[in-house]
């Protein structure tokens, strides 16, 4: 979601949008050709195309979200997505991405799981992909795979040390020492269940971060995210110690912590 409400209705004209119909969503300008669509996804300016990062959501905000970003520099259209895991509230939107003829970017393994959702026929509840088939465009990450032009790089980075994570990219872009996140730091704030991930990706890749722009929260400084980790970690910790003491093996424990 994230929709702006009061948006233009079709024309440019004032009034409320038809019935049914996706609402605007709202642009933040974040550095020089990097946007943050509330919601949650990333949209990133190239010499000659948009790459987009996350098109969670339903349908119709992937169908907006990809529109407004055909339109954010003119000529240059939006080509491609990097996603960051197949868990299905990230990946909820990856037919629409296919349907609209994105190619998308991700760990390889999760290409096995999204060849699966974009390959089936849906002809008892068409969606735009059953409508105007057509093949999953697929690119691989492994361990690192960087994306660059005269304008632009990015380096996808397969995330390390996150047991909820085995199969997520993070991206990082080092002219404006953005890190652009899903469930590393930001899958949970009171319990940070593997909240080391988050410096150890830092320094295992020897990024030099500013901003962390996540898909679940609102962007923050990288001290504003480790001011959120850290006591989430210890609360993890304390919450599991409590639940060990009281013969409650909760799912989740012993925390996948330091």
């Amino acid at each position: 979601g994230g929709g702006r409400a009061g948006g233009a209705a079709p024309g440019g004209r004032g009034g409320a949008a038809a019935p049914g119909a996706q609402a605007e969503v709202a642009v933040t300008p974040v550095a020089r050709g990097v946007w943050r669509f509330a919601g949650g996804t990333m949209a990133i300016e190239f010499a000659d195309h948009i790459t987009l990062y996350e098109l969670n959501g339903s349908n119709a905000r992937v169908k907006q979200v990809v529109t407004q970003a055909h339109q954010l520099v003119p000529g240059k259209r939006a080509t491609e997505v990097i996603w960051s895991h197949h868990h299905f509230d990230h990946s909820s939107g990856l037919r629409q991405a296919v349907a609209e003829g994105l190619t998308v970017i991700s760990r390889r393994d999760n290409g096995v799981i999204f060849r699966e959702m974009a390959s089936r026929r849906a002809p008892n509840f068409p969606d735009d992909l059953e409508r105007n088939f057509q093949p999953l465009k697929f690119i691989p990450v492994d361990d690192h795979l960087q994306l660059k032009d005269a304008s632009m790089t990015v380096d996808i980075y397969h995330v390390i040390a996150n047991n909820h994570l085995a199969d997520g990219v993070l991206a990082y872009i080092p002219e404006h020492r953005l890190y652009i996140e899903a469930d590393v730091a930001t899958a949970a704030e009171e319990l940070q269940w593997w909240g080391d991930s988050f410096l150890d990706n830092i320094n295992y890749r020897k990024l030099d971060v500013e901003k962390v722009l996540p898909v679940h929260m609102d962007i923050m400084t990288f001290e504003q995210a480790v001011n959120m980790v850290k006591p989430g970690i210890q609360r993890a910790k304390e919450y599991c110690a409590e639940m060990v003491a009281k013969g409650n093996w909760f799912p989740g424990c012993p925390a996948f912590v330091r």
